[in-house]
């Protein structure tokens, strides 16, 4: 006749066999969960530069849109002082844009892995 109880009582795993098991394979786990977390903490930096990016671009459109418009308004006008502000105007987007470009591509050399 089968005896269950003396059939599972004899076939259990070594409890020091499993201790063994989970002392080898916790840390392989922690190792594991670290190198995720700074592959998270990494994409999370490059989506936030990518929105940053994004949002520059979003803005600095706009605002060759409205300078665009200005400049339509002087000519039509024909108002000389106009016609400078809209160049001032153009001028101060260029240097920002090209700060903001300079800002954006140290921190992109800065976040790249040397070769």
């Amino acid at each position: 006749m089968f005896d269950r109880n003396h059939y599972t009582h004899h076939h259990h795993p070594d409890s020091k066999l499993l201790k063994q098991l989970k002392d080898f394979i916790m840390p392989l786990i922690d190792d594991i969960k670290a190198k995720l977390d700074r592959a998270n903490a990494s994409i999370q930096k490059n989506t936030d530069l990518d929105q940053s990016i994004l949002a520059t671009l979003v803005a600095d459109t706009q605002a060759i849109k409205d300078l665009k418009a200005a400049l339509d308004a002087a000519i039509a006008a024909g108002d000389p002082a106009r016609l400078q502000e809209v160049s001032d105007g153009m001028d101060a987007l260029i240097k920002k844009s090209e700060d903001e470009a300079q800002t954006k591509a140290d921190a992109i050399t800065a976040n790249t892995p040397a070769a």
